[in-house]
């Protein structure tokens, strides 16, 4: 079965698709489980960026794996959403200072303290 089209998004929008589960294991480790299914008589795989059960911050997410696992599948498209939840309000901060847009951050704005 070759899957074309890939979805990533929040435990929002894993109700879409229902189907077959696999993780796939790649050169930098193994990838969250995939949903495997069909959208509109479409073959899709669904990929929930911060795991099944929404357990990886933003700063730990295996982009590298998760690609891999991907293309592995034949996925030539993707469709990514986003939506950002809210922030504790002992923590606010200006728009920007959460996001290290370095790359050289491995700790970020938790400190590595999740």
């Amino acid at each position: 079965m070759k899957i074309s089209i890939a979805i990533i998004g929040g435990s929002g929008v894993r109700s879409i698709l229902k189907g077959d589960q696999k993780i796939i294991g790649t050169p930098y480790g193994p990838t969250p489980t995939l949903t495997l299914g069909e959208v509109k008589g479409r073959q899709v795989v669904f990929l929930p960026r911060h795991g099944q059960d929404h357990t990886v911050p933003p700063h730990r997410v295996n982009y590298r794996a998760n690609l891999w696992g991907l293309k592995s599948l034949g996925v030539e498209r993707i469709v990514a959403t986003n939506a950002v939840g809210a922030i504790e309000k002992e923590l606010f901060l200006q728009p920007g200072t959460i996001l290290c847009t370095t790359g050289k951050s491995r700790e970020g704005h938790l400190g590595g303290q999740e």
